[in-house]
């Protein structure tokens, strides 16, 4: 079966989606990606407020979806950059 164009991209996998945050925070940071954790505070691996907003806008365009300013506020760990990015990408759907 030919695709048409119309259908539409299936979320990416929790983890896989998590692989690709940790490189873009680690890419970001200028560290080793097995230094970033889900668990990782963002300010631990030495983003300040605007790197934090900077990190959410690049996820925004990677995964063409936009973030509240109420979650980029509110996002302070690795693993809270992914849940934004999930509640974004269901909400898109």
């Amino acid at each position: 079966m030919q695709p048409t164009g119309d259908e539409i991209a299936p979320l990416p996998s929790e983890s896989s989606l998590l692989e690709k945050v940790q490189q873009m925070v680690a890419d970001q940071a200028g560290i080793p990606i097995s230094q970033v954790t889900p668990k990782s505070s963002l300010q631990d691996l030495g983003f300040d407020s605007l790197d934090g907003v900077e990190l959410l806008m690049n996820c925004e365009d990677r995964f063409d979806i936009s973030i509240s300013d109420e979650d980029v506020e509110r996002t302070t760990t690795v693993e809270e950059v992914v849940a934004c990015i999930e509640a974004a990408l269901r909400s898109k759907k």
